[in-house]
């Protein structure tokens, strides 16, 4: 039985004749392109996977897609004491996007997706001995209506009054510190700053350890806050969320443009209906008759 893959064949030695060794080279050659290709399609996979449970399929923006997954969280209004698998899937692929630095996760992504590095899930597991899977929507369920409060005041910090300010600031503080995420560090021996015959990084980084489940997610908003701060990221860069503007809905939504102020077309439309009746009334009319009436004969 074969307990690991056949090592690659040897370098033709110095009296082999020419064209052998041309044609052992090229194989060579052609072995290595195949496994670059197999694993950049990996990479490629894992990351459209991420893209897909979390509602943007086809989306490249690694940001975005991360934004879409943390408005996705934050919006459920559901029990309190455990979200729904479906919302939980989409918090893990968040979860490992949020825990590499660029748009393709490495293949240690599967741990976080494991739940692997979360201190608090297994703290529960042990104390109720619940499953790893249950112990995750229980910890999120709890952690919600904070992690809300403090979307909230960074999505339009003006609505807030000041104990909700300091109330988000320190959860995020809390969550999101250098303290609360450990990672692991490993030197490249095969550095190539194209990629093409080797890897372009100084050093491979993988997570080793979380306080909580959303410890990554809020270093993630905390780190494009200094950014911001540090005039590095515009503010509709930084935080590409809306809190919608209805009332009654408060849902948050990935924008599109800075002036956007509702979720969707249709909050946009009933808060006209809220805020100006009679010119709705009137725009109203005006558009049947134009549209809908009995054309004359």
């Amino acid at each position: 039985m074969r307990t690991k893959p056949e090592p690659p064949p040897p370098l033709p030695p110095d009296n082999t004749p020419e064209e052998e060794r041309r044609a052992l080279l090229a194989e060579i050659k052609s072995t290595l392109a195949e496994c670059e290709a197999q694993t950049k399609y990996i990479e490629t996979t894992k990351f459209q996977v991420c893209a897909s449970m979390v509602g943007l399929q086809g989306e490249s923006d690694r940001n975005r897609i991360i934004w879409k997954g943390i408005t996705e969280f934050a919006n459920h209004a559901g029990s309190p004491d455990r979200i729904p698998e479906h919302l939980g899937m989409q918090l893990r692929a968040t979860l490992i996007l949020c825990t590499h630095s660029d748009d393709r996760p490495y293949e240690q992504s599967g741990s976080v997706f494991e739940l692997d590095p979360f201190c608090d899930v297994h703290n529960l597991t042990k104390r109720t001995g619940v499953s790893v899977d249950e112990a995750f929507l229980t910890l999120a369920a709890r952690m919600q209506a904070p992690f809300r409060e403090m979307l909230a005041w960074i999505a339009d910090p003006n609505r807030c009054d000041h104990s909700q300010r300091v109330r988000s600031l320190d959860f995020l503080l809390q969550q999101g510190n250098e303290g609360q995420s450990t990672y692991q560090y490993s030197v490249e021996d095969k550095f190539d700053d194209s990629g093409n015959i080797g890897s372009p990084w100084f050093y491979q980084k993988s997570p080793s350890s979380f306080a909580s489940i959303l410890a990554p997610i809020a270093k993630f908003i905390f780190e494009h806050l200094e950014l911001y701060h540090d005039r590095v990221i515009p503010l509709d860069e930084a935080v590409p969320i809306v809190l919608c503007r209805r009332e009654g809905c408060g849902k948050f939504a990935v924008s599109k443009r800075r002036t956007k102020d509702f979720c969707s077309d249709s909050c946009r439309t009933l808060s006209r209906q809220q805020e100006k009746p009679e010119e709705h009334a009137a725009y109203m009319r005006q558009y049947r008759r134009r549209n809908y009436s009995k054309r004359s004969k």
